[in-house]
Parts: structure tokens; C-alpha cells; sequence
């Protein structure tokens, strides 16, 4: 296994498997970092695999950009997942680097640069002995429990995957209790205040007279989306025309008196190469994607998991992309309490395992082309007269970003949580 320090928001690797005459791709791996190296070494004693670096999954408060915390955590499969990490040194001015490990007998000698603003990043040495039995110290059973954010242990960005067929958002109220279609989830984190918010997507209706006796749906209509999260409820309406009511934000139990989720999970495992991609199509096996996004500017992240509904592939020359959705885009750069009122409708697209697309639902004009007069034989000028006559929500604002993607092929089901 290879290793390499990146400014794309993780470590990342490559595999030989004989014996380092060849290479596979460098890729993103499951150890959030900065632009800072990583050190791992194989423990003599038990042979799993010891690692200390900078963690910025958001298990710890980091601050975007800098080396700081430093944490160690433990593989017992060679590196496909870690363990729970923890933290060697935590400053937020602390500056820490270039460890050296050094096995000896029942400990590891950790020496690494401890510097901060004062002194110089570079400028300070420090050197740490771990015991082994501190190294081999269960960090689940510690009472801050399992991170939520931690990748799971089949390799994806969150602890375990939906069953987008069958999990759905119940309601509660006794005049209509309706039932929605989950269709995507969201997950944001703030490191710093220690903020997390999940929402989930349902799939959009037709505005209607609920339990009318005929005209069922209204004369004026519009699509119904709702997004679900523990304290509030996001709704969009999208009528014929803009008309500046899109996004609706209530408690989550003054609609409908509440909601109880009814989520599935599903076993999955990492699709990392064309050719597994290309047998997961022909199969006819569910996939899911997953897509990390994280602001440089405040440290937080949003992992967004969605059914593939449409992925691309050339059969020839083993080239896929995705293009599916609609998903909720949250704006990183708000604070916690704004979140929902940030959410976005968007659809995404990738061919890459480092960057995404999206196109963004946004109001967007519609004009009216006049012909120009004059000789017959001049073509009129589209852009001298388009005349705006109204605005739509369509999907038209084009994004790019930086990510973290993971494709995910559903292997079995697991029973309702």
C-alpha cells in the first residue's frame, strides 16, 4: 500500500500486488486529511496496521487547513477502514507533522514537530512513547461511542447504506397521516460547535383536495417536495411561474403533528474499478452513491447519498458517469441554524472519483423571441429581441466542486431498524 499527502480533502492510495513493480490509480481513501503527510506502519506484535495523521473527518474540532489534530488509529483489515481515531495533540494553533514511529518491545516511539505560531511550525520536537496496551484499547467501547461520520466498514462515507426501495418518512396526524418516499438523505457536520443534521429527501406529489370526492387535483398546481430532518421540515412547492414562495421551513411537528422514519439498510460494497462497475450494470444490482463535499473556509462537511438512477456506460471503453437526482445541496458557508433554510434542489453527475456537478433548481427566466424587421434576407438577432415574459424554477445554475465520491452495489437487505 502506498500513501500520499493531497490538497483533495484525504489521503490518498495505491495497491501492488506485485510487489511494487506496478501500481494501481491513486485514489481518495477513508483518512480525512489536509495537505500534511500520514505515517503507517505495521505493528510487529499483532500485524495490524498503526496510523497517525491529521484527522479532518470531523471526529475531532479541526481547523480547514491546518495540521492539527494528530490522531493514531489502528487497521485490522490493511487498511480498508480504521478504527475510531483519537487524538495525540489537539492546540488549534499547534502545528503537527512528519511523525516518525519506532517499535520497541511493548511500545511505539512517536517523534513528530509540535510548533505553533509563536515558535514556527517546524521549530519544536516532541517525542511520545504509547504503550501497546494503549494501542490495542478498544476506542468503541469509549463513552463518545462510534462517529457517526466515521466511514463505515464496507469502505463508504457513512456508517451503513439505505434501502432507497423501502424506507419511507411516516406522519402522524389522525385527518392525514401521509407516507413519503425517502429519495436521498444529507448529513452535515460542524466540527467546531459540534453540530450534525440529517435530512431526508421525499419524492415530490402533485399539490391535490385531499379526500375529495371528485377534482382531486387542483386547478392551479404545483409539485410538492418535502425534506425531513429531526427539528424541522423543508417544503418546496414549484408552481407554473416564480413567484417567490419556493421553500417552506416549519417545526418538524407542526406538519402533519410529526414524523417517525422508517429506514431499511442494506449490505453494500465498494465499486473501485471499471470493470466491477461495469459487472455491478450488467447484474442488475441496485448501486448507490455516495459524494463527500467539505468548505476549506469553516471545516464543515455534507456527505449526500442517493439511488443511482441513471449512471452512463461505453462498453468499449469501459467509461461510466453518473447523472442522477434530485438531492438537497446545503450552503457549507451558513451556520448550523440557517441550514435548512439553505437547502437547494440539485441533480449531480460524475465521471471522477475527486470532483462533482451539479445543476442547481433556481429561477430562471423565460423570454419571448420577436422577429426583427427588415430585409428578408438578414436573420433576425435572438439576443436584440428576447424579451422576458416570466421566470421558472428550472434547473439551470451550473456548479462545479470538489469532492470525495464512492460508488456502492448493493448486495443484500437487512432487516427494518
Amino acid at each position: 500500500m502506498m500513501f500520499c499527502r493531497t490538497d483533495g480533502g484525504s489521503q490518498y492510495v495505491a495497491h501492488s500486488a506485485d510487489g511494487g513493480e506496478t501500481w494501481s490509480d491513486l485514489g481518495p481513501s477513508n483518512l480525512a486529511s489536509p495537505r500534511s503527510p500520514a505515517t503507517i506502519e505495521r505493528i510487529p506484535s499483532s500485524g495490524k496496521l498503526l496510523c497517525v495523521w491529521n484527522d479532518h473527518s470531523g471526529a475531532h474540532p479541526f481547523v480547514a487547513g491546518k495540521r492539527t489534530p494528530l490522531c493514531l488509529a489502528i487497521s485490522s483489515d490493511e487498511g480498508k477502514t480504521w478504527s475510531q481515531s483519537r487524538v495525540i495533540e489537539d492546540d488549534p494553533d499547534g502545528w503537527y507533522c512528519y511523525t516518525s514511529m519506532t517499535f520497541l518491545e511493548d511500545r511505539v516511539l512517536l517523534a513528530y514537530c509540535a510548533g505553533d505560531k509563536q515558535v514556527g511550525g517546524l521549530n519544536r520536537f516532541k517525542v511520545l512513547a504509547v504503550s501497546q496496551q494503549e494501542l490495542e484499547r478498544d476506542p468503541d467501547m469509549e463513552p463518545t461511542g462510534k462517529l457517526d461520520q466515521q466511514p463505515s466498514r464496507d469502505g463508504g462515507l457513512l456508517e451503513s447504506s439505505l434501502d432507497y426501495g423501502r424506507s419511507f418518512i411516516h406522519t402522524k396526524a389522525p385527518w392525514n397521516s401521509p407516507r413519503f418516499w425517502v429519495e436521498s438523505r444529507c448529513r452535515i457536520t460542524d466540527p467546531v460547535t459540534k453540530k450534525m443534521a440529517e435530512y431526508f429527501q421525499c419524492g415530490s406529489c402533485k399539490s391535490e383536495n385531499t379526500f375529495a370526492e371528485k377534482d382531486l387535483f387542483m386547478t392551479d398546481n404545483y409539485d410538492f417536495l418535502p425534506v425531513f430532518s429531526d427539528d424541522e421540515v423543508v417544503v418546496f412547492r414549484r408552481g407554473s411561474q416564480w413567484a417567490g414562495n419556493y421553500r417552506e421551513v416549519r417545526r418538524a411537528k407542526d406538519w402533519w403533528d410529526g414524523n417517525v422514519p422508517r429506514l431499511r439498510k442494506v449490505q453494500v460494497r465498494v465499486l473501485t474499478t471499471p470493470q466491477e462497475i461495469g459487472e455491478a450494470i450488467a447484474s442488475g444490482q441496485p448501486l448507490i452513491g455516495q459524494t463527500e463535499l467539505r468548505s476549506e473556509a469553516t471545516g464543515r462537511t455534507v456527505v449526500l447519498e442517493y439511488p443511482i438512477k441513471t449512471i452512463n456506460w461505453h462498453r468499449d471503453d469501459k467509461l461510466w458517469q453518473v447523472d442522477t437526482g434530485p438531492i438537497v445541496l446545503p450552503d457549507l458557508s451558513a451556520p448550523p441554524d440557517e441550514w435548512s433554510r439553505t437547502l437547494q434542489l440539485a441533480y449531480l453527475a460524475f465521471n471522477s472519483w475527486e470532483w462533482t456537478d451539479f445543476v442547481v433548481e433556481q429561477p430562471t427566466p423565460v423570454h419571448a423571441i420577436s422577429a426583427k424587421e427588415g430585409p428578408e434576407e438578414e436573420e433576425p438577432d435572438e439576443e436584440d429581441n428576447k424579451e422576458e415574459v416570466a421566470k421558472v424554477l428550472h434547473y439551470s445554475g451550473l456548479i462545479h466542486k470538489q469532492a470525495r465520491n464512492v460508488l456502492l452495489v448493493v448486495d443484500d437487505t437487512r432487516d427494518e431498524q
